[in-house]
């Protein structure tokens, strides 16, 4: 989302992707500082997949990686996502990414997407 569309910059921050609760060590380092919205944030909080989960694919979606939604998720008409892949299905479930604000701002993304076509 942006900060136009939640309006303003106050519902943003710095998520530490890797959690310092786990990784201390990336407490600082800029490649684990990813900026998101507040409640994304705030559900993530310290979650991290375990090992075992990890070695299933169940890890949280890497946005700076690759895109989530060529890879990890589809989206329908509604703005709901669907899990392509056992980290998109992590990822939807654990930062609750089919919430109401999120599948809107889908639908008003591709909206704006379909006017840009037609220019």
């Amino acid at each position: 989302m942006t900060e136009g569309y939640l309006r303003g910059p106050d519902v943003f921050g710095a998520d530490h992707f890797r959690p310092y609760k786990q990784f201390p060590a990336l407490d600082c380092i800029y490649d684990n500082l990813y900026y998101c919205c507040n409640k994304c944030n705030s559900y993530k909080g310290t979650s991290w997949p375990t090992a075992e989960q990890q070695a299933k694919g169940l890890t949280f979606v890497d946005p700076c990686a690759e895109d989530p939604y060529a890879v990890h998720f589809r989206i329908d008409s509604f703005g709901a996502a669907s899990p392509l892949s056992e980290a998109g299905k992590y990822s939807l479930r654990i930062i609750r990414l089919n919430r109401e604000e999120c599948r809107r701002f889908r639908k008003k993304r591709e909206s704006v997407r379909n006017r840009i076509r037609e220019y």
